[in-house]
């Protein structure tokens, strides 16, 4: 600005600086409507997020530390009600000190941990469940969230939630948000039974009715499925007058089938459908259940190899279902049920034995409770037309 109060040139002080003509006529511009060169606050495009925004979904990446972004911008578009991209959520994560680090797996345990838990269960080896009851060997319980394609992975934490429980890389077993809860005892295990209600101290009082002799207050396992109209429990048989009721198992006649059944979360069917083929080839698998295909419509196309996939979705980016069969049981299809993009079901004839198979597509842990209460009705309609 010296240059210019003097009186020389734009393009001989663009020169002498090594600065370009455009920049130079900017600041010049700037001087003369502001009276200075500097950037004034209120200046440049507005965020579309403001504090409060960015403090929400703070929240809700650490609530949900396992997220992709896409999911987290989808939400976001919900609860925010503005058009936001991909990009705008990883700029705000970023500014609120988060970042996406890959999730360190769980420690094991060290000698100090597995020195007390054997004096723990050496002091309680025989510990009573009750007045005259057999007593307990061991009782824990145990959180299983499936993940899907990479999901699981990273995980969203600054950088002093090294060692945070919940940042550590989840487990892969049984369906989405499934809590459950075991205790042995030497009477065995039990069958499976509906449990409504949530299993806590008081509801395992009215499980007696339901347990094997010498365990009548005792719960042998209990399943919680989050979003289901009622919950599950694991208990024994019953007792009468202090006797056990073996229960005889009636005997089947009719033939019996040999089939090679699976499931796979294949995250999408875009260009998968060899590689898929190729799979159930070298695996020799007879029927396969595929979900979160991302393929729109309802129709059977052939993926190779003489397997066929039957699938539906209502949208190309999310969800989707379908059932891939082998050649030899394409024409044993005798009717095929498309419920929605998260169940599906077919009814084939093999060899005189009917068989149903339902691909199922459970909701995740950050789906709405609605959505989720919906999957497992229309799955409870499914198994109840089956019968």
């Amino acid at each position: 600005m010296e240059h210019y109060q003097k009186g020389v040139s734009q393009r001989k002080i663009a020169k002498s600086l090594k600065l370009s003509s455009s920049t130079v006529h900017n600041i010049i511009q700037r001087f003369r409507e502001s009276g200075t060169i500097s950037v004034c606050k209120g200046q440049g495009r507005k965020t579309l997020l403001d504090a409060r925004d960015l403090r929400a979904l703070r929240r809700h990446c650490i609530t949900y530390r396992n997220a992709a972004v896409m999911e987290i911008t989808t939400w976001a578009q919900e609860y925010f009600q503005k058009t936001l991209s991909v990009n705008t959520i990883h700029r705000a994560i970023r500014r609120r000190r988060l970042k996406l680090y890959r999730s360190k797996k769980k420690p094991y345990l060290n000698m100090i941990q597995k020195c007390r838990r054997f004096l723990w269960a050496k002091a309680h080896l025989k510990w009573p469940c009750g007045k005259g009851e057999t007593t307990v060997l061991w009782s824990d319980q145990s959180k299983f969230e499936v993940l899907f394609g990479k999901l699981g992975r990273h995980v969203i934490r600054t950088k002093e939630d090294k060692d945070n429980p919940s940042c550590y890389r989840r487990s892969v077993q049984k369906p989405a948000s499934l809590m459950v809860w075991g205790c042995m005892s030497a009477c065995g295990m039990g069958s499976l039974h509906i449990w409504k209600g949530t299993i806590n101290a008081e509801s395992t009082n009215f499980i007696p009715d339901r347990s094997r002799p010498g365990l009548t207050t005792t719960a042998i396992g209990a399943v919680d499925l989050q979003g289901a109209g009622g919950n599950w429990a694991t208990v024994g048989g019953r007792s009468r007058g202090g006797r056990r009721v073996h229960r005889q198992r009636e005997k089947r006649k009719g033939k019996s089938v040999g089939l090679r059944i699976g499931t796979l979360n294949v995250g999408t069917m875009t260009g998968k459908g060899r590689e898929l083929a190729d799979v159930m080839e070298r695996r020799k698998v007879d029927i396969l259940c595929v979900q979160e295909t991302r393929w729109k419509g309802s129709k059977a196309r052939s993926i190779g190899a003489g397997f066929k996939l039957f699938y539906y979705g209502v949208d190309s980016k999310r969800n989707g279902v379908g059932v891939v069969l082998k050649e030899e049981f394409v024409r044993n299809v005798l009717e095929v049920k498309r419920v929605s993009d998260r169940v599906m079901s077919l009814k084939l004839e093999i060899e005189g034995v009917m068989l149903n198979v339902v691909s199922g597509y459970a909701p995740q842990v950050g789906c709405e409770l609605e959505d989720k209460e919906r999957f497992w009705s229309e799955l409870d309609e499914v198994m109840d037309s089956h019968g």
